[in-house]
This record gives C-alpha cells, structure tokens and sequence, in this order.
C-alpha cells in the first residue's frame, strides 16, 4: 500500500512541470491577442488577429507569381499554351476535316471465327 504512495508526488510534480512547459510553447506561438469587453459588447482585436494570419512566405510567392505572369509568353509553342494548331487538327480529323464534327474512324470489323478456312 505505500508503493503507490510514494509515487503521488512524483507524478504530481511531473505533471506541473509538463503543463509548465507547454504553457510556456503555446506562448512562444506568437503575439497573444486580447478581447476587450466594454458595456457588455466583446471587441477582437483584428489587428493582432490578422499579424497572427500573415504568411511568413507570401512575399516570396508573391515574386514567383508576378515573375510567372510577366513572362514572354510569345517564346511558348501554340500546342503548350492550348491554342488552335491547323496540322494536329488536319491530322486528328483526317478526310472528315472540315465535313464533319466527327473525327474519321476505320470501319469496324465483325469478329471473324479462327475456324473458318478461306473467308
């Protein structure tokens, strides 16, 4: 019966400080925010609330997006940038092009028996 009671300080002071660390973490997150209540209304602060939203890389995607938006997009070929190329539609199309909607397709075959000789 005294074994489990010499462990109760041990795991009590254990727990302390384990939830003294992890106050001081939560802490260290960043600026801690703070909601005033004046007459009974609750006011954020949106200040505090948008620094903790910021991203920290935003400036660095921002520069990546404006340097992909300002590239010579004339240097791209036609196919890459998904645009009307005259050659592949020919092709694509084959002696249907500019007759019909449709693309031209080989006639399809019936099954043919392996058994039957000479057909």
């Amino acid at each position: 019966m005294r074994f489990p009671l010499l462990f109760l300080p041990f795991l009590t002071a254990l727990t302390m400080v384990s939830a003294q660390t992890y106050a001081q973490e939560s802490r260290s997150d960043g600026p801690a925010c703070v909601d005033v209540t004046v007459g009974g209304y609750k006011t954020l602060s949106y200040e505090c609330l948008g620094l903790q939203m910021t991203n920290p890389q935003g400036n660095t995607a921002a520069r990546k997006n404006l340097e992909a938006m300002t590239s010579p997009i004339t240097h791209h070929a036609p196919t890459r940038m998904g645009l009307y190329n005259q050659a592949a539609t020919r092709t694509r199309m084959g002696t249907n092009f500019g007759t019909s909607a449709f693309p031209q397709r080989p006639p399809a075959s019936s099954p043919r028996s392996p058994l039957i000789i000479g057909r």
